[in-house]
């Protein structure tokens, strides 16, 4: 990756306030690995590259000269993988009073 690509990606995450733990959390990554990444003394996979995308919510343009990182505002803001498995956790409670009371049929 190019530095340029690099400090792009440094300033976003900064920009966004998200530390590189947070980062790394949502990539499966640990934070030493994320900023061997960050700092370009190791290499981004594309599957990293992708997470990455997700986490900062960011557009990702490559061509076979170079990687373009767009902040895409568009987007909603993604949601942190805890926070999910909250959120989930929470329906799945919701769904299990609704089935015992007999207001949800099973199949």
């Amino acid at each position: 990756m190019t530095t340029k690509f690099l400090s792009q990606i440094r300033k976003i995450r900064a920009k966004k306030g998200y530390s590189q733990e947070a980062i790394s959390f949502d990539l499966g990554i640990s934070q030493n690995a994320y900023s061997k990444i960050e700092c370009g003394r190791s290499s981004l996979r594309l599957e990293t590259l992708l997470k990455l995308s997700q986490a900062l919510n960011l557009k990702v343009i490559m061509d076979k000269n170079s990687i373009t990182v767009l902040e895409n505002e568009n987007l909603e803001a993604p949601v942190s993988p805890v926070k999910l498995k909250k959120e989930i956790h929470k329906i799945q409670h919701q769904i299990s009073k609704l089935t015992d009371v007999g207001r949800l049929p099973t199949n």
